[in-house]
């Protein structure tokens, strides 16, 4: 352990190789039924280096215009795109890529801002401060799924670091508020929905940083601070304005919070999903940080705790505003959770006056947060039990899926009988089955008409119709309610019925029996869809949603 304390990064190294074989042992587990958000980033990855080997050139030019102008850009896609390329084109490889470039600088820089925030710490403590976040579910879990997003949070890490270091009430800091606010604007150009944190960190940081290094007020001070945060402020509207004016544009013609109004579940069921991120077991010291900040006697402390409260509770209810969080939404969210809980095991902890019993304290909740851990990763049984799966984070299990031969089968039949003969739309839109999952078993060798998902997002495409074959489900599947995918259940519906636009394709080949008892049936167009068809279709859809346009000539 001396060494350990002498080299730390030697410390973060075996800490590394640990994770690294915990991340090929979980993907190694899992089937190849990758899809959505899961799959997203590894094909951006890949999709670089296709466009790499046609020309240097193309890759660069892809990067900058999604930068300039999409919601998904492909700069957090540039480093899993090296790695894979060097070591192969697996899924391990691209997790690897993550944990290693993405979750460890983030988890070391939060490391490091911890021993900011608690300087005056025992070995014991320091063990805690440094292992409880390295095995947060809401982290890994997140990261071993393959998003990326984890990735952003070292720059309001980074953020927060420069802030805690610096008097920006001297005239002397200017040029480290054009820093923070490149650092800020670094966390929206990495995940666009940072955008939350950092309306949050713009309220608080000016209010922390003055706290933190004025004891009396000072109104040419506050007016220097207030210059500086500013300057942080206009430095990264003026990148944003210069690197992303696209999607800034978008972003004010768009409503997200109506488009993505099917993803919104009631307050109580976010605040429930982001408490589950990390395990309920860690609210009690989270409650125990808040009581203790009465009796606390360091400023230091006592002002990153409530800082990191408020930006916690600002930046959630910012968020759900617009939707609830997902699995890499909530990682801000527990960022600043456990600062709070781990000041709250801290206190705990201080509150033991015997060494023994501190020694037993930590090393139970160390086992505690491994098992934690564990359990929501590798294992079933303890979510049977109400208490544990009340207590334990989230389960993440490796992705596997019922009936999984029978997924392989519709692959294979698609790419080699169908896909020859003509186009292929897959209206289906659930983790039973959606054109994501049959592109990844297909190893990108099946190619599929894309079609509209969410009805307020997409509208209703026609493109559906141009596929001569149709894969659909019985029952028809969505992954929201079926009143926000009507795009999906409508057409379904006609089809399996075999009235309406039905009347233009028939059942053809073998049905094939997916997982929670649901069949996948292949229908071939065999004729013109009538116009009248399509207009009693269309007419169905405009009595939901007068507002869309007419359709085009089919």
């Amino acid at each position: 352990m001396q060494f350990f304390r002498r080299f730390p990064l030697a410390w973060y190294g075996v800490c590394a190789v640990f994770f690294s074989l915990i991340a090929l042992l979980y993907i190694h587990r899992e089937q190849n039924v990758y899809y959505w958000d899961y799959v997203t980033y590894y094909d951006r990855a890949v999709r670089l280096n296709e466009l790499a080997a046609q020309s240097p050139v193309k890759p660069i030019f892809k990067i900058f215009s999604s930068i300039w102008k999409a919601d998904y850009n492909y700069l957090a896609a540039i480093i899993p795109s090296l790695f894979v390329n060097l070591t192969g084109f697996h899924r391990q490889f691209y997790i690897l890529s993550i944990l290693l470039f993405y979750f460890f600088p983030a988890l070391v820089l939060f490391n490091t801002l911890l021993k900011a925030i608690f300087p005056h710490t025992t070995r014991q403590e320091t063990r805690l401060l440094c292992l409880i976040p390295l095995t947060s579910v809401a982290f890994i879990a997140p990261t071993l799924r393959g998003f990326v997003d984890i990735g952003g949070l070292a720059f309001i890490e980074l953020a927060l670091l420069l802030t805690l270091k610096t008097d920006f009430s001297e005239k002397q800091s200017a040029r480290k508020a054009l820093w923070l606010g490149a650092l800020l604007w670094g966390a929206f150009l990495f995940r666009r929905w940072y955008a939350y944190t950092i309306v949050s960190l713009f309220l608080s940081l000016p209010v922390l940083n003055y706290a933190l290094f004025q004891k009396t007020c000072d109104r040419q001070r506050l007016k220097t601070l207030l210059a500086h945060f500013a300057l942080a402020g206009l430095s990264a509207i003026a990148l944003v304005l210069l690197f992303q004016f696209g999607l800034l544009r978008k972003i004010l013609q768009t409503d997200y919070a109506t488009i993505y109004h099917g993803y919104q579940k009631p307050f109580s069921a976010s605040v429930v999903a982001t408490l589950k991120a990390p395990g309920a077991w860690i609210l009690p010291f989270f409650v125990f940080g808040l009581v203790s900040l009465r009796q606390e006697k360091d400023r230091r402390i006592r002002l990153c705790v409530l800082f990191s409260a408020f930006n916690l509770f600002t930046s959630f209810f910012l968020f759900c505003r617009t939707q609830s969080p997902g699995i890499q939404h909530v990682i801000p969210f527990a960022f600043w959770s456990l600062i709070i809980a781990l000041y709250g095991i801290l206190a705990a902890g201080r509150r033991l006056h015997s060494a023994s019993l501190r020694a037993v304290y930590g090393t139970t909740l160390l086992g505690l947060s491994g098992l934690a851990t564990y359990c929501a990763l590798f294992t079933q049984a303890p979510y049977r039990v109400p208490v544990l799966n009340a207590l334990l984070p989230e389960q993440t299990n490796p992705l596997q899926i019922e009936n999984y031969p029978a997924y392989q089968n519709l692959t294979v039949d698609l790419v080699r009988d169908y896909q020859p003969r003509g186009s292929i739309a897959v209206l289906s839109s659930s983790a039973v089955l959606n054109e994501s999952m049959l592109n990844t078993l297909g190893d990108q060798k099946l190619h599929l008409i894309s079609i509209s998902q969410l009805d307020l997002r997409d509208h209703f495409d026609p493109s559906l119709l141009r596929a001569r074959y149709l894969v659909v489900t019985t029952p028809v599947q969505t992954h929201l309610a079926p009143s926000e995918q009507r795009v999906i259940t409508l057409p379904a519906a006609d089809i399996l019925s075999g009235t309406g636009i039905g009347h233009a394709y028939r059942k053809i080949g073998a049905s094939y029996r997916l997982s929670q008892g649901v069949t996948a049936l292949l229908y071939e167009q065999i004729a013109p869809i009538a116009q009248e068809d399509l207009n009693s279709l269309m007419d169905r859809f405009y009595a939901f949603y007068p507002d869309w346009k007419k359709p085009p000539a089919h």
